[in-house]
């Protein structure tokens, strides 16, 4: 755990004419605004104070206006050029303003809170590493309506995305001459930020702004120094950055160093007083990533690191499948997995695991590589635990044991999560059949295709074609004929006309096992995937044409055309 002191500044402007002055003050917290040359001042920041909290905040003036995926991996960017200076960062300001998109309606921290929750959730998979600071709200629509603690309130309507973040930051304000700082309004006014923390008693707070825009003040410096060894008493206060060292413009006039009466004197008060270094308040890990989870982690034996600079970007589908030869009734899987990842001489392990009544557990955190995928190739990629998240289903995998709603509603809301929070495409939302060969063969029974509409909605296809291998007998086609009557898809024999994309959405099904004289060979398909890898694609597994009947009629029967 670091240490550092609570005293800080709010210097907004990035470089100033008085910032040898403003580091004389020996504070350790520090905001930022990503403009400028802000990051030639935080470095220097970093150099001079090597403890010191620098908090950036990336400038969004219409947050409402924005898409917030898209913001996520503009931010992620960012803070990718500065981690190694800070790691504390924050995506808006006050999106509670009217002047920024919108009054302070319950209808608006709505908003705000999904908003926000898409943000975060794209962010973490690109920064984990983060310490992502909650934006704060504006002073007077942060708390409630009426200003007394009757209604509701902004902070309990934000609660599930506020849930994401590392630390609360809070905008709390007095009145000029020390009104609401030492009177019996201080806890509606400078302490305001603990009706808050009573909200999220776990997280950590940071004051990115405080003071009451009256350095004029004759008593200003004694105003701040009460706040700041006041703070000593709230130990989940990080600390806290006083907005009056801004650019001496017309809009931070209000609050302008160079209204401070006797400046120096103000700095050299400051750097004169004691600042205690505390331990610097963190969250602690409370358990699951994935708020609908419990924790149940598994022994370190059972994972690694993924390697350096991987990306995630695919999630696995798998069954946990149970002891042969044993009666079912009574054997809970999702209990006996979780436990057997608890071993330390299991060697496998999977990210999540589902029950059959939608229990969630995490097993180990998506930032490591769990062991669940094995010797693996698919879509022309090897080594599949490397990128991927696993996730397993309790189930017999025998192809009998059903998986209730229950279960699918649970793993489906778990994918959609992931599927934000890493951008994974369709494609690679797999099942461990897939990337495993005849390896493998689970989650026998599941409808996979049915399943990636819930996840990700309906597909509409521009174009589909059905591809059969250079000699196949006739018996073959007619075994299609009610698939083909169901589906009117294209079909034919040239893997040249199959890769021919109409629209911008195509899919080919291949017919017949690979290793089936009739079946399209796998060096075709392995050529399709190398050299058009947009185009889906699926294979309906037969080696006679009774089974590929009962494929085909099964698609047709079930409305499913895919497999």
């Amino acid at each position: 755990m670091s240490r550092a002191n609570k005293y800080g500044i709010h210097c907004p402007n990035g470089r100033n004419p008085n910032f040898d002055l403003m580091m004389r003050m020996g504070c350790d917290c520090y905001t930022l605004l990503n403009v400028e040359d802000w990051l030639d001042v935080a470095r220097e920041i970093r150099r001079r104070r090597p403890n010191a909290i620098i908090l950036v905040r990336y400038y969004l003036p219409r947050w409402s206006e924005v898409d917030p995926v898209a913001w996520a991996e503009e931010c992620a960017r960012t803070y990718l050029a500065h981690k190694d200076v800070t790691r504390h960062c924050t995506w808006a300001n006050e999106q509670n303003l009217a002047v920024e998109g919108g009054g302070a309606t319950r209808g608006w921290y709505e908003r705000i809170n999904e908003w926000n929750k898409r943000f975060i959730l794209r962010f973490r998979g690109l920064a984990p590493d983060a310490i992502l600071h909650y934006p704060a709200f504006a002073y007077g629509h942060n708390d409630d309506q009426d200003d007394r603690g009757e209604g509701w309130t902004g902070y309990e309507l934000c609660r599930e995305s506020i849930a994401y973040a590392d630390v609360l930051d809070h905008h709390p304000y007095w009145r000029p001459g020390g009104a609401g700082l030492w009177d019996d309004d201080a806890e509606w006014y400078a302490f305001r930020f603990a009706k808050a923390h009573a909200f999220f008693p776990d997280m950590p707070m940071f004051l990115s702004e405080v003071g009451n825009f009256s350095p004029t003040d004759h008593n200003f410096i004694d105003q701040i120094l009460y706040y700041f060894g006041k703070l000593y008493e709230y130990p989940y206060v990080i600390g806290a950055t006083p907005f009056i060292w801004a650019d001496p413009t017309g809009h931070h006039a209000v609050n302008d160093w160079q209204r401070i009466p006797n400046l120096d004197r103000f700095v050299d008060r400051i750097a004169e007083t004691p600042k205690p270094e505390v331990d610097v308040p963190t969250r602690p890990i409370l358990g699951a990533e994935y708020p609908d989870a419990a924790w149940e982690p598994a022994h370190p034996n059972n994972y690694t690191e993924r390697p350096p600079g991987v990306v995630i970007d695919a999630i696995v589908l798998h069954a946990t499948g149970g002891p042969e030869g044993v009666p079912h009734e009574g054997i809970d899987l999702f209990r006996g997995t979780v436990n057997w990842f608890k071993n330390p001489n299991a060697t496998v392990s999977a990210h999540y695991v589902v029950s059959k009544e939608g229990q969630v557990a995490q097993c180990v955190r998506e930032a490591k590589r769990a062991h669940h995928a094995g010797v693996s190739e698919y879509l022309g990629r090897e080594n599949w635990n490397d990128f991927s998240i696993g996730i397993e289903m309790a189930n017999w995998n025998d192809g009998v044991d059903p998986y209730p709603e229950a279960q699918i509603r649970a793993t489906a809301e778990l994918c959609k999560y992931l599927v934000e929070k890493y951008n994974i495409p369709r494609k690679h939302l797999v099942t461990h059949a897939q990337i495993s060969g005849p390896r493998k063969n689970d989650p026998l029974g599941f409808d996979l295709q049915r399943f990636l509409d819930r996840v990700y909605g309906p597909v509409g296809y521009d174009s589909h074609y059905v591809l059969m291998a250079q000699n196949v007998p006739a018996s073959w086609r007619r075994a299609l004929e009610r698939y083909f009557d169901t589906f009117k898809v294209t079909n034919g024999q040239s893997h040249d006309d199959a890769m021919v994309v109409h629209g911008t959405r195509h899919h080919i099904t291949l017919v017949g096992s690979p290793e089936c004289p009739y079946g399209v060979p796998q060096e075709v398909e392995d050529f399709i995937r190398a050299h058009a890898p947009e185009i889906e694609i699926d294979r309906m597994m037969a080696t006679t044409a009774e089974e590929l009947r009962r494929v085909a009629d099964e698609r047709a029967a079930t409305g499913r055309r895919f497999g």
